[in-house]
């Protein structure tokens, strides 16, 4: 038996020869990459074999007429069946087809572009695991009320803790990291609108959304006055970028309800992330998104603000994130 037969096997679905060979060359010393096309194919070796570790495939690929994760879940084999499936995202893919395809059995997705760590740590994380998908959300504000705070998040003491430990690394091992900082939009009117218990209520819907958005590896924590910290680790300006954009979506599509009215609620981000070989504490890292939070205020809701190089307004489409991946600057 040969190294790479000895090595985990990844089985990448996808149309794109660049994908294939980025992939390739990213994965090259801990993977064995097997290429397929399209559904019929993927299905064809998952039935054949049983050495596949994992699957990645492309969004559009993994949702389209032919069901490639219905087939796989559906699948009489049980090794087969109960893979982990990782899609592949660029910002030009539409959120709707994300909520598809976890819906449909999804386990976990990565943003365009990525780097060989980042393929390596979530590839990792996942073998021989099942994460639930997570669902559209829809909030009744009154089954939130008993909780004084948000539940689902790690202290701020923790947060702290993670983040130094995450700067550390990422200096020693030439990483990036990726962090925001969330404010819910306007809720001194809502507050005023629907009174201090309901505003309690809607940080714990929101929290609850952010949970479901967030990866397994990533952490999220309470710090008061209707914000949120969100740590991304081994994650570049642009990943994080559509990370947080996907959870501002949802917060904003989301439909908080109480005593049978809508209450829209939107929020807004400071974001940062460092370059391979800062040396930031988490003081420092946590004023930065600070300064870039407070400059959304007054631009009336649902915004980023961003370093001017890593600029919100800058679209990610799959090719693009392709090239970014082979020029080494994802």
């Amino acid at each position: 038996m040969s190294v790479v037969d000895e090595l985990p096997v990844i089985l990448l679905i996808s149309g794109s020869d660049f994908l294939s060979k980025s992939i390739e060359r990213l994965s090259k010393d801990n993977f064995s990459v097997l290429t397929v096309a399209d559904a019929d194919q993927a299905c064809e070796v998952l039935t054949q074999k049983n050495t596949v570790s994992i699957v990645l495939s492309e969004l559009g690929i993994a949702t389209d007429k032919n069901a490639l994760l219905h087939r796989i879940r559906s699948c009489n084999q049980k090794s087969a069946a109960t893979l982990p499936v990782i899609v592949l995202a660029g910002e030009g893919d539409e959120d709707r087809l994300l909520d598809i395809a976890f819906a449909a059995g999804a386990t976990d997705y990565i943003d365009l572009p990525f780097s060989s760590v980042e393929l390596e740590r979530r590839i990792r994380m996942h073998t021989g695991k099942y994460l639930r998908a997570f669902e559209n959300a829809e909030h009744q504000l009154e089954d939130h009320l008993s909780n004084a705070t948000p539940a689902g998040f790690l202290q701020e003491s923790y947060f702290m803790s993670r983040l130094d430990q995450e700067l550390l690394f990422s200096k020693q091992h030439q990483l990036n990291i990726g962090s925001a900082m969330l404010k819910i939009d306007n809720m001194d009117k809502v507050s005023k609108m629907v009174g201090k218990n309901i505003s309690k209520a809607i940080n714990n819907a929101v929290a609850g959304t952010i949970a479901k958005q967030i990866r397994g590896e990533d952490v999220f924590t309470y710090l008061g006055n209707h914000t949120f910290g969100i740590l991304y680790p081994v994650t570049n300006a642009l990943s994080a970028q559509v990370a947080i954009k996907r959870i501002m979506t949802k917060i904003k599509s989301a439909s908080f309800q109480f005593d049978g009215k809508r209450i829209p609620i939107t929020a807004s981000a400071g974001l940062f992330a460092t370059q391979p070989g800062d040396s930031l504490s988490p003081e420092q890292m946590m004023q930065k998104l600070k300064s870039r939070l407070k400059q959304t205020e007054g631009l009336g809701g649902n915004k980023i603000v961003n370093s001017k190089a890593e600029s919100e307004q800058e679209i990610v489409s799959p090719e693009k994130g392709l090239e970014y991946i082979r020029t080494g600057q994802a």
